[in-house]
């Protein structure tokens, strides 16, 4: 840190330490010290003392060549909308938020000893209004946070700026890597301004991110780093796990990542998300609400960021990756129940260039008004079937070329609706796969139910087929009556239910064999049921399995 005063030059070590139980992580930028440069003092010191000042970090940008983080070409960004706090004697005596410029502000009695200390979270009361914190899960849930040295304040003005490093040395992170989670921050603070663009007045949840240094792709115990892939989960409060090891994968320059993550947590708030989760990859065969839920992702990280070239920096020395065209069109399983098909879709319903089918440049608000809207409410899983039926019925005017661009991706949606009526694409499979969704009659007759799973099929737990969709309606004269829905299989098979009614409402998972019965007093309106083999969302899967389903009510 350097501190100019009256043409004399003290210089102080910077430190990195905990303060009241916030995790400090740097003090500095660029090396291990900090300007100040306060004006020079009249010969009597004013009464106050006006210390302002920039904060930022440093972002390491991805080479277009092989996709790993350049970080010879490092610049400085600002840290927009932080929490910056004027701290003496350990406690905080004022706060406020740096600017969109990274500016802050703050007045105190001249002569006082104090610190500057930002944080990586980002708090707005009111209209709109939003709570995220970037912690280390490792750590206790340590909030990040830059602090300065202690300095006198003197003379009328001061200036004291904080810059968070990258941490990278030449060949490796040999220093702290202070500008991780401002830049993480950072990565939330510009998507979340792109949402209010669409749609101004909007309450975010809170938001936890947690990243850290030991956060790696292993898949184990979560507090000792072993996340195995960025994710979003929302089992009570919203988080964001993102990758952290240096030489395996790192995620906080990955900006598609971290947006991608943030567009689940955007969908689970604002729309509705009927998705399984797990391992997906751009040529899978998938569940067509996992297919949905990932392909948004995707699309929605591409739109907000203005880029649709989708990076993820990892390997040695963060010096590979791997890049995706997000409006790629060119996939080799094409259809309803891939991921790749549903952001190369969505993303030419947004943009204005014309490719292969597409007609129409949306932009952004059509399409995530299409997500919060009544789609939240239907009774049909989220695929993109009711996703482009909820869009067709709120633009009318475009259904012809919504449908024309459906087909693109061999999705039919012409004279379909949210269930995927008349859908065409089997992916090349006989049976358990269409239709979408099987009518269960109420009638006391069975009907056959065919799940797939294993070598012959797409693979396990969350791939098509491994679920089986059936859709029905309790009339008034069926309603409040004990009802039994039973399913029957081989001796050896595990049949599950899980009952949807704009979600879970019921599940029928006992650990037997053969049979699972679905107790319920129904009351009137339409349901969905699921069902599956249990071992089929496992890594030791039954295989292919046909169940008879019949319901009996008293």
């Amino acid at each position: 840190m350097e501190f100019v005063i009256a043409h004399r030059t003290l210089y102080l070590a910077a430190r990195c330490a905990a303060i009241s139980g916030v995790l400090a992580l740097a003090s500095c930028g660029g090396s291990d010290q900090q300007t100040l440069s306060p004006q020079i003092p009249a010969p009597s010191l004013p009464s106050t003392t006006v210390i302002s000042g920039k904060a930022s970090y440093e972002r390491v940008p991805h080479d277009a060549y092989n996709n790993g983080l350049a970080y010879s070409a490092s610049f400085s960004l600002p840290i927009r909308g932080a929490r910056v706090e004027l701290v003496a004697d350990g406690q905080t005596i004022e706060a406020t938020s740096t600017s969109d410029t990274g500016d802050f502000a703050f007045e105190i009695e001249s002569d006082r000893q104090v610190s500057i200390r930002v944080k990586a979270e980002s708090i707005k009361s009111g209209m709109p209004a939003w709570d995220f914190r970037v912690v280390d899960n490792v750590r206790g849930d340590a909030l990040y946070a830059l602090t300065s040295e202690i300095f006198t304040a003197r003379g009328a003005r001061m200036t004291v700026d904080l810059e968070a490093a990258s941490g990278w040395t030449g060949s490796d992170y040999t220093q702290p890597r202070a500008a991780a989670p401002f830049a993480v921050l950072d990565t939330i603070y510009g998507a979340v301004q792109n949402v209010l663009r669409v749609r101004g007045m909007t309450e975010f949840p809170a938001l936890e991110l947690n990243w850290s240094p030991q956060n790696r792709p292993t898949l184990g115990v979560v507090s000792d780093g072993e996340i195995g892939g960025s994710f979003f989960r929302a089992a009570g409060s919203s988080e964001i796990y993102l990758l952290g090891a240096a030489n395996a994968d790192t995620d906080e320059y990955d900006e598609h990542i971290i947006v991608h993550e943030f567009t689940h947590y955007l969908h689970h708030h604002f729309g509705r998300s009927d998705s399984l989760g797990g391992n997906h990859s751009i040529d899978d065969r998938l569940d067509p609400r996992v297919a949905f839920s990932e392909g948004l992702a995707s699309a929605f990280a591409a739109i907000i960021l203005g880029d649709a070239q989708y990076v993820d920096a990892l390997g040695f020395r963060q010096a590979a990756g791997a890049s995706i065209n997000i409006e790629d069109n060119q996939l080799r399983n094409p259809g309803w129940y891939n991921e790749g098909s549903v952001q190369a879709l969505l993303y030419d319903l947004y943009d204005a260039r014309d490719d292969e089918g597409d007609s129409l440049a949306l932009g952004f608000a059509p399409l995530f008004e299409a997500l919060t809207g009544p789609l939240r409410s239907q009774t049909a899983f989220v695929t993109v079937h009711a996703y482009l039926d909820a869009l067709k019925r709120a633009q009318p005017a475009f259904a012809d070329s919504i449908d024309q661009m459906a087909a693109v991706q061999r999705i039919h949606t012409q004279n379909s609706d949210a269930y995927g009526l008349g859908e065409w694409n089997n992916a090349r499979r006989e049976r358990g796969v269409l239709p979408m969704y099987l009518t269960l009659p109420f009638d006391g007759s069975s009907i056959e139910v065919c799940t797939l799973a294993g070598d012959s099929a797409f693979g396990v737990g969350n791939k098509l087929g491994n679920r089986r969709f059936l859709r029905f309606t309790v009339r008034d004269e069926q309603a409040f009556r004990t009802t039994r829905i039973r399913a029957e299989g081989p001796a050896d098979a595990d049949p599950d239910m899980v009952l949807h009614r704009i979600g879970i409402v019921q599940s029928a998972l006992t650990a037997g064999v053969g049979e699972e019965v679905l107790r319920r007093i129904f009351t009137p309106g339409d349901y969905v049921l699921e069902v599956y083999d249990y071992r089929n969302i496992t890594d030791d899967p039954y295989g292919d399995v046909c169940f008879s389903l019949s319901v009996e009510v008293e």
